[in-house]
């Protein structure tokens, strides 16, 4: 190895910001383009969002930033957060709704019947 070598081995860290751009702006175009050529009917938004659609992993591989959002949002679920954030929300859940006896529906505190059946709810 050189003497230059990072100790970062991620693809947006050793390349230079300009090239990474540059890599991402031609597979933007790559897509439009391609959709353009390769659908029927084909207009401005399907070659936005084919463009973005092909060029989104190379701006996570390639940028830094696209990088740095992709570490945060996308590695860093793992099983233990997201248990830990539906076990809240329904615990949450359980809390502001009540439970109809009759059909399951939950309704907020606040309701004394059942918004679907209509049958009287028992007060918890």
């Amino acid at each position: 190895m050189s003497d230059e070598a990072t100790n970062d081995e991620t693809l947006s860290a050793n390349t230079d910001p300009a090239t990474s751009w540059g890599i991402v702006i031609g597979f933007f175009l790559l897509g439009g383009l391609g959709s353009t050529l390769l659908l029927d009917g084909s207009n401005f938004v399907s070659f936005i969002i084919t463009g973005c659609l092909v060029a989104s992993p190379f701006w996570l591989i390639f940028t830094e930033s696209g990088a740095e959002w992709g570490v945060e949002n996308l590695m860093d679920s793992t099983p233990e957060n997201v248990k830990q954030t539906s076990d809240s929300k329904t615990s949450t859940e359980s809390r502001s709704n009540v439970v109809c006896q009759t059909c399951g529906w939950q309704n907020s505190r606040e309701n004394n019947y059942c918004h679907d059946c209509g049958e009287e709810l028992d007060s918890v």
